[in-house]
């Protein structure tokens, strides 16, 4: 889980290594990638 202030920097980070994907880049169909980022409750 993460503090809420991080989700941004999840999310991002998340978006980079969809973009890098060797697997998805290597098969010729769609790869979908759905982030599913929990925030701790304070």
């Amino acid at each position: 889980m993460a503090e809420e202030s991080m989700r941004v920097l999840a999310e991002s980070l998340h978006h980079e290594a969809a973009e890098k994907c060797f697997i998805a880049a290597s098969v010729a169909f769609p790869v979908r990638h759905e982030p599913a980022t929990l925030v701790r409750e304070a």
